[in-house]
């Protein structure tokens, strides 16, 4: 989790940054007297977090159905009833070693699903060499990835990231960009959903 809370630095100076460089060319005013007056908010009290695109905490995570490793489309819908731990990543090669957490998320009612750039015929013949293999899905036009905020156009490549689905489709938590070891994980949805180790 601390790696986690690492990551996140980086991108708040991003963001600060721009914010400084504009306020040192702005001239400086006095501080009112009295006490600060309150902004008016254009968003209700409770609007979920953004992550990007269609994607935000606690709202419906976006549908989707893709071709996968086992030979049939899968629709993200009909995944409801079970928690589902999305794995984004640019080839099936990089999620073999995750395939050691399929079990173990299981154990606590998690299906681990990949998602990567690879074309569905690689994936099924994968699948045939390691029969251990995780359930992985060919987003081969990185839309789907686009629309989890994983898609990096300029490299024409899906970025590595997760996103923690609760059984009844909505985001319980996105880590954007990063990738946690399979213990982690498991680690991971239990935290998310208030369990004990």
């Amino acid at each position: 989790m601390r790696r986690c809370l690492m990551c996140l630095v980086p991108l708040l100076a991003a963001v600060a940054w721009p914010l400084a460089v504009h306020a040192q060319g702005e001239p400086k005013v006095p501080p009112p007297v009295g006490p600060p007056a309150r902004e008016p908010s254009s968003s209700p009290p409770h609007e979920p977090l953004r992550l990007s695109g269609n994607i935000g905490v606690s709202e419906l995570a976006p549908d989707f159905e893709l071709d996968g490793s086992q030979r049939q489309p899968v629709r993200l819908s009909r995944l409801r009833g079970t928690r589902v731990l999305l794995l984004f990543a640019e080839s099936h090669a990089s999620l073999a070693p995750f395939a050691d957490a399929v079990r173990p998320l299981a154990a606590v009612d998690t299906r681990l699903v990949g998602v990567c750039h690879d074309k569905a015929r690689t994936l099924e013949q994968a699948a045939l060499r390691d029969p251990h293999a995780l359930l992985t899905l060919a987003d081969v036009t990185g839309e789907v990835s686009a629309m989890y905020g994983l898609y990096d156009f300029e490299h024409d490549a899906t970025r590595p990231g997760l996103v923690l689905i609760d059984r009844n489709g909505t985001v319980r938590l996105a880590l954007l960009g990063e990738r946690l070891p399979p213990d982690d994980m498991v680690a991971l949805v239990r935290t998310a959903f208030g369990e004990a180790p």
